[in-house]
């Protein structure tokens, strides 16, 4: 693979250089896991799959491939669509209180006006909103079906739906079998302390997991394996720059030049609590003074 192809797969500098050291050998479908996981309507990791599903040997992935981007180019142009009358569209922007609109044109024009991010939901008919996952549950009523996501700009950047069923009419789509959920075992770069960022949402966070955190993770019988396994726990701040902790796949997270060991505030020394990372050496002020001085 050269290396504009290990750019594409690994957008992290750190994880770039972790897996190439350790001289791993992709499959077509960690291949496809790793495009899927950064996919967003109209990137190159989407024109990526099209290319992975007309050039693969992998017959089981090819036709994985093929439903999954089937299934997804008629959600999308789905998504817009309310003649029946049984969906209504929500806006999320912000903190604001999701607004409901019964055609989806509106609730894009209405997003497209202040110039920040927002999602819509295309839920079923009925009061209230739900996140996307709830509507997993059988049965669940007023359940979000898709989410489309647009940036500053108003352009589309990403799109999940559940509203088109995925057909599980062969042994090879069981849950784990799926290269969308498909476990890829990668090294693990990282130590408690390192500032890093995440890729994908902009953010930066402070590392909590150790790698035996990671070696207890992976060591599961290998039909519990999926995608989550190489998840990082990070000390971060939330929206409203509250304390917060998250798990966030390793893929995503590109570490900074600095650890906290290095890092001092520009008003005072930001403590360093490495050996005390499930202790009380971490508080709210410590994160949030960390991230600021990181951002600059």
């Amino acid at each position: 693979m050269n290396e504009s192809g290990w750019k594409l797969l690994f957008p992290s500098r750190t994880m770039r250089e972790a897996v190439q050291a350790s001289g791993r050998v992709l499959t077509d479908m960690e291949k496809a896991a790793l495009l899927y996981h950064w996919d967003e309507i109209g990137t190159r990791w989407r024109k990526l799959l099209y290319v992975l599903r007309d050039n693969t040997k992998d017959s089981v992935l090819q036709r994985q491939l093929a439903e999954y981007l089937s299934r997804e180019e008629k959600a999308y142009a789905l998504f817009p669509n309310n003649e029946d009358g049984k969906h209504i569209f929500d806006l999320l922007q912000g903190k604001e209180k999701a607004r409901h609109y019964p055609q989806y044109e509106i609730a894009l024009q209405q997003g497209r006006k202040t110039g920040k991010p927002f999602c819509i939901n295309r839920r079923d008919q009925g009061s209230g909103y739900d996140a996307i996952s709830n509507a997993l549950r059988a049965g669940y009523p007023n359940r979000v079906v898709a989410q489309l996501w647009f940036n500053e700009k108003g352009t589309p950047v990403s799109f999940r739906s559940i509203e088109i069923p995925m057909a599980y009419e062969n042994p090879e789509d069981l849950r784990l079998n799926r290269f969308e959920l498909r476990y890829v075992p990668l090294p693990y770069p990282f130590a408690p302390g390192d500032v890093v960022k995440n890729l994908k949402t902009g953010n930066l966070g402070i590392v909590q997991s150790t790698q035996k955190d990671i070696e207890r993770q992976t060591h599961r019988e290998a039909r519990f394996l999926d995608w989550s396994a190489n998840d990082v726990q990070l000390l971060t701040t939330d929206d409203q720059n509250l304390y917060d902790t998250r798990r966030v796949s390793s893929i995503y997270l590109q570490r900074g030049p600095q650890t906290i060991a290095a890092c001092k505030s520009r008003e005072e020394e930001v403590a360093v609590y490495t050996s005390k990372m499930y202790m009380d050496g971490y508080t709210p002020q410590t994160v949030r003074d960390v991230l600021k001085y990181h951002k600059g």
